[in-house]
């Protein structure tokens, strides 16, 4: 248990889901839909833990910046790329639901997931690394 609350590892595991999105992107657009929403998810529940927080079980990412940020209105681009990285991301976990993400969905996917990534990396004592 001890292990699951350290956010180095958590941010650890984000990047590789992060990493391996950005390399996809062209391959496969719906895969990197659900690992970018996934790896901004342990990115924003990584702050919470750094925080001395115990993350909520939620797959929503606007639910965990307000945990980290209660209000944040000069972090509005952070809610907008919140609910798209939600909702793309979801509509691609289940084949045959949802029509496929293409190459663009997944390139918006990728800034979104960005800005996001830097938003918590920034509030970490790390360093961010691409």
């Amino acid at each position: 248990m001890a292990d699951s609350l350290d956010w180095q590892r958590w941010v650890s595991r984000a990047e590789m889901y992060f990493i391996r999105a950005e390399e996809d992107v062209e391959r496969f657009p719906p895969s990197v839909c659900v690992d970018l929403q996934f790896a901004c998810e342990l990115y924003l529940k990584a702050v919470i833990l750094f925080q001395g927080g115990i993350p909520e079980r939620t797959h929503h990412l606007n639910e965990l910046l307000n945990l980290i940020h209660p209000r944040l209105p000069d972090k509005a681009r952070e809610r907008l790329a919140g609910d798209l990285l939600v909702e793309v991301g979801f509509k691609q976990r289940y084949p045959g639901e949802f029509e496929d993400a293409n190459t663009e969905e997944a390139s918006a996917m990728l800034e979104a997931a960005r800005l996001i990534r830097a938003y918590a990396l920034g509030l970490l004592p790390i360093q961010e690394t691409s």
